[in-house]
């Protein structure tokens, strides 16, 4: 229960929810996202950090953030779920 906790926690962030949007689109560098999303180096590295711990992110061998998995598995089952017009956040 609690590293569901961890997990909502983190992707209650808008910023988070930017890059992981983002990282949709393909593989990106932090510069790129940095300069893509209008965020500060340093907000994107702590942003991306966090991702990276939950384990929705990681590095590939050419050094760019990618979704693992685990969170592109994730992602798409949210974003599906959540911006089907039956479902209303409010």
């Amino acid at each position: 229960m609690e590293a569901l906790c961890n997990l909502l926690f983190e992707l209650s962030n808008d910023d988070r929810l930017s890059i992981l949007f983002e990282l949709m689109k393909g593989p990106s560098k932090l510069s790129n996202l940095s300069k893509t999303l209008d965020f500060t180096p340093q907000a994107t590295t702590r942003n991306v950090t966090r991702l990276v711990e939950i384990g929705l992110v990681r590095r590939n061998e050419s050094s760019d953030y990618i979704l693992t998995p685990y969170g592109l598995h994730r992602w798409t089952s949210w974003t599906r779920t959540y911006s089907s017009p039956k479902t209303r956040i409010t």
